[in-house]
């Protein structure tokens, strides 16, 4: 039985650009070096999946990974949190103001000039914004 070099599998896998496979390739080849670089890189994008940063923080806790990867880990976890908590914010904001500028007997017709009209298309939009943000929120939650 032939038994498979990792370090192969993975340098392919980081030429297909999916580095985290790769990264999980070289830790299992006997290259922790290279593979904390790539789960450093992997760490700094934009926004990484929560399952992808439980994962590696849980690798790099398994193969004794420097500590300041390790909070590199928990800092991309908070980002998500900071961005989760900003999309419900808003999404909580925009229903509630929405609800204001639809409902005509709080305003009394009397927000800024507006007509009736005019305060309900606000209002719709203010909802639509409210739909959006929450639909962000859910996304980023998973």
């Amino acid at each position: 039985m032939v038994g498979i070099d990792y370090n192969k599998v993975a340098k392919i896998k980081e030429a297909n650009g999916k580095l985290k496979e790769a990264a999980d390739y070289y830790s299992r080849g006997g290259n922790p070096r290279r593979a904390f670089e790539l789960y450093e890189e992997v760490l700094s994008e934009k926004t990484p999946d929560r399952e992808v940063i439980n994962d590696i923080r849980k690798r790099l806790v398994k193969l004794n990974a420097p500590k300041e990867l390790r909070e590199l880990a928990s800092e991309a976890r908070k980002r998500g949190l900071e961005k989760r908590f900003v999309f419900s914010i808003f999404a909580i904001g925009s229903f509630v103001i929405a609800l204001f500028f639809t409902s005509f007997s709080l305003t009394g017709y009397a927000v800024g000039g507006l007509t009736q009209e005019s305060s309900r298309w606000f209002g719709l939009g203010l909802f639509a914004c409210g739909l959006i943000s929450a639909f962000f929120y859910f996304k980023t939650k998973k």
